[in-house]
């Protein structure tokens, strides 16, 4: 509704793109000026509900006023729903090539710099099912680019309590992920293996990235409870996950964690889960 349609945003205004009637919400703001160079970019699955992504981006930005100390409200996110013209896209069919997007996304991730991972739930979500999202999250680790996981929920009552969970949790398969477009996902499957040459290397980097952030969650929520800072059994659980995190790579069952992955996030800025 507020991308497409009669009572959309940018229904009737003109698009300063391709000088047509009907814009995005982007262009829509901008002619108020209430929109603006992007600091943030939301890697989401379009199949989520909008209240969903909303109480997600509603709880980061809370805790994220608290930890930078930044209340300006300086913050613009580049969502894709909100940046793409719906009215082309849906009401007239046009596409772009996947190939190109690959240039295109490149691009925009670099230029903004950070990057919102935004999961529907903890357990058994769709996050991972999704080839573009596991192609987002793969190429923001390869250009070092800092990522935050967020949640619409805490579900704490839901938590991971073990090694094993940890990393039925954040497994990834590339190879059987989908997207909303057939030929999306046919592209970005066959640029991994021509790339890479197998799906392999893609799962456990994205792996890794969901592990430790999975860990960081769990210990920034006892962290945010200052009346059990030390004693609830939230805490105790990710310090034993960190703990043995240490030791433990989640997604290939080796003894050792890659040295040469320990030194990248040695000097990559400090991801957190809000």
């Amino acid at each position: 509704m507020l991308a497409y349609g009669p009572l959309a945003l940018g229904k009737g205004q003109h698009c300063p793109r391709d000088g047509r009637l009907d814009c995005s919400i982007v262009d829509a703001l901008e002619a108020t000026s209430r929109s603006g160079k992007a600091t943030w970019f939301l890697s989401w699955v379009w199949g989520y509900k909008f209240s969903t992504v909303s109480r997600a981006l509603s709880r980061w930005w809370a805790k994220h006023q608290i930890v930078s100390g930044d209340d300006s409200g300086k913050i613009y996110i580049w969502w894709c729903v909100m940046v793409n013209n719906q009215f082309r896209m849906l009401q007239e069919n046009q596409t772009v090539d996947a190939s190109k997007l690959f240039d295109v996304f490149g691009r925009q991730l670099s230029g903004i710099g950070k990057m919102l991972m935004c999961l529907d739930k903890m357990r058994e979500g769709n996050y991972t099912s999704r080839i573009w999202c596991i192609f987002e999250v793969f190429v923001a680790c390869q250009k070092s680019i800092p990522t935050t996981v967020i949640l619409p929920e805490l579900e704490l009552e839901d938590s991971i309590d073990t090694l094993k969970e940890l990393t039925e949790q954040c497994r990834v398969d590339a190879e059987q992920a989908q997207a909303s477009v057939a030929e999306d996902a046919i592209a970005i499957k066959k640029k991994i293996m021509d790339d890479h040459g197998s799906f392999e290397f893609v799962n456990q980097t994205v792996e890794k990235e969901l592990y430790f952030e999975v860990i960081k969650f769990m210990e920034g929520s006892e962290e945010s409870s200052e009346t059990s800072e030390r004693t609830s059994p939230q805490a105790a659980k990710a310090a034993k996950l960190s703990s043995t995190a240490t030791a433990t790579n989640p997604s290939a069952g080796v003894s050792e964690m890659s040295t040469d992955y320990m030194s990248v996030h040695k000097h990559r800025q400090q991801c957190s889960l809000q």
